[in-house]
């Protein structure tokens, strides 16, 4: 819940060591501070208690990847600016902060990011973009910027590594109805991205 002094009663009175990582997925309290948007707990921990702010999950996933899936832009803030995180860290699966953006459907985070630098354009290990992630959960608005605002083409909206499986036939396997409809996978080959862009997001 992100209650300071109940943080610090743990650690100083009963022992608790701060960074201590869950056994099952790395998580420690800096991971939840940041998930929950408690920049005072995040401070604390980094700066009495020496907890990393690049501390990693299991699956390689920072606090400044949580904070950005819950949209928590002042502790962003807070980890880039004075925490001085690795904004630019990538998971196990080659995933950065712009993916967890973009499946959140955080439009105004994706800017953010955009604005502060990341690579909104990254390819994870699966050939999956953030139109992609954003698409699998139904993010229309997402991916619309994306595919203009964002950057992101033709190349963006191939298949992926694996299975072919494109964001429109991703987005149909798991039920969703309400991302964009089309596919620019016929298209690669186009110079002309703006047009691609303009199928994409069209709406049946």
């Amino acid at each position: 819940s992100g209650h300071l002094d109940v943080c610090v009663y743990l650690v100083d009175e009963c022992g608790v060591p701060a960074g201590r990582a869950q056994v099952r997925d790395g998580r420690n309290a800096m991971h939840w501070a940041a998930r929950n948007g408690r920049t005072d707990v995040c401070e604390w921990l980094w700066r009495e208690r020496g907890v990393s702010v690049d501390a990693a999950t299991k699956d390689g996933t920072t606090p400044f990847h949580w904070a950005v899936w819950q949209g928590r832009l002042d502790t962003c803030a807070w980890l880039v600016n004075v925490g001085k995180c690795d904004w630019r860290a990538l998971n196990s699966f080659g995933c950065n902060a712009a993916q967890w953006a973009a499946q959140s459907g955080d439009v105004a985070m994706c800017d953010w990011l955009n604005r502060l630098g990341l690579d909104m354009t990254l390819l994870n290990n699966n050939g999956h973009s953030a139109v992609h992630k954003a698409a699998v959960k139904g993010q229309r608005e997402t991916c619309e910027w994306l595919l203009t605002a964002g950057g992101l083409g033709a190349e963006h909206v191939r298949p992926d590594y694996h299975d072919g499986m494109t964001r429109r036939r991703w987005r149909g396997s798991r039920g969703t109805t309400t991302s964009p409809r089309g596919s620019a996978s016929a298209r690669t080959s186009s110079n002309d991205s703006a047009e691609i862009r303009r199928e994409i997001i069209v709406l049946g």
